[in-house]
């Protein structure tokens, strides 16, 4: 057998032939080679299993296993993280593509920074029924610890096709959650989070990744996502937070505020603001702030309270910011009911 390489790079693929292989060559051509390369083909009915096959031959630190029928993206990563041996994971989807310094690079951060157990990159967005670019979807990636621990109660921290942690923490968080048809990173993420785990990120585009632009797939990731959020805010606070409140907390993610959103009411927002002030009181008594980022992170409550504050008004005014456009037109018409799960249990494929 081999030696365990530095970093095993998991990716799970179900169709993605157009793409796949200007995925593959670019993690095969990363400057940094102490790796192992496991690609889970989740049932593909396209010429994946044949690409797939070629390159193993070609290439003994490629690892491929297959499911015969589709099983969900996150057994089929759990089954991924079985066949892992590196001290890291480096999670990438089989429709992006890794700049070639982008392992070099997140190894070197994680060298000089001992403390941080999962990281991530800035990345350039493509549009993936185009192939355009999408300047307007690059997204300002919070860096310190705070920052993130405090973005993930609202948003996405990460982007998780540009993530590595370590190994052994992805084990004691209990995998990906089958459960979730999407939002398995964000479930992930935070239960990580409960377990100590400590964050970064690097300020540096080093992952091109494909936005699927359809509504639908937007929508239910918007409202999945809403409702982890706001479970994960009610655990942190160990109380109930009510919907209706939450719902503004939610909407104040967008970058402005264009108007009044509708059926928001000033007892909500004032209970909006309320959840705001305890959860960061609550954090910050945590120590959890306690790095350089803790000045951007009251600018960010500040900001997020003058929003909950506008959202709010007696005239029957619409809620539009172009950024999450999407997110107010389509999660009002989801209804997605989220598995129960007290704790975080792992699954294998």
């Amino acid at each position: 057998m081999r030696p365990a390489p530095e970093i095993s790079v998991i990716t799970t693929t179900y169709n993605d032939v157009p793409y796949l292989s200007q995925a593959i060559e670019s993690i095969l051509s990363q400057t940094f080679t102490n790796f192992e390369y496991v690609i889970i083909d989740n049932g593909s009915t396209d010429e994946t299993p044949q690409m797939l096959a070629e390159y193993a031959a070609k290439d003994i630190r490629i690892v491929v296993r297959r499911n015969e029928k589709n099983m969900g993206r996150s057994l089929a990563r759990n089954w991924a993280l079985e066949l892992t041996r590196g001290k890291w994971v480096a999670v990438f989807d089989g429709d992006d593509i890794s700049h070639p310094e982008r392992l070099e690079k997140q190894i070197g951060y994680l060298s000089a920074h001992p403390e941080v157990d999962y990281m991530g990159t800035g990345c350039r967005p493509i549009n993936k029924q185009t192939g355009e670019s999408m300047p307007d979807r690059v997204i300002d990636q919070p860096l310190s610890h705070g920052q993130i621990y405090w973005k993930l109660c609202f948003d996405f921290p990460f982007h998780h096709s540009s993530t590595i942690g370590r190994r052994g923490l992805f084990i004691e968080a209990g995998g990906y959650p089958p459960a979730y048809p999407v939002c398995e990173d964000i479930f992930l993420w935070m239960a990580m989070a409960k377990r100590g785990a400590r964050f970064g990120n690097i300020d540096e585009e080093l992952l091109t990744y494909r936005v699927n632009t359809k509504p639908d797939h937007y929508a239910l990731n918007q409202a999945v996502a809403q409702q982890l959020h706001r479970n994960h805010v009610a655990s942190i606070l160990k109380t109930n937070v009510s919907e209706a409140a939450f719902s503004i907390v939610w909407l104040t993610n967008a970058e402005e505020i264009y108007g009044p959103a509708p059926e928001a009411d000033s007892i909500h927002s004032a209970e909006a603001i309320g959840i705001l002030i305890t959860l960061y009181r609550t954090l910050k008594a945590q120590n959890i702030f306690a790095d350089e980022g803790k000045l951007l992170i009251q600018a960010d409550l500040l900001g997020r309270i003058r929003k909950a504050m506008m959202l709010t008004d007696s005239v029957d005014g619409r809620y539009r910011p172009y950024e999450y456009q999407y997110a107010y037109q389509y999660t009002h018409q989801y209804t997605y009911q989220l598995p129960v799960i007290s704790t975080v249990e792992g699954h294998t494929g």
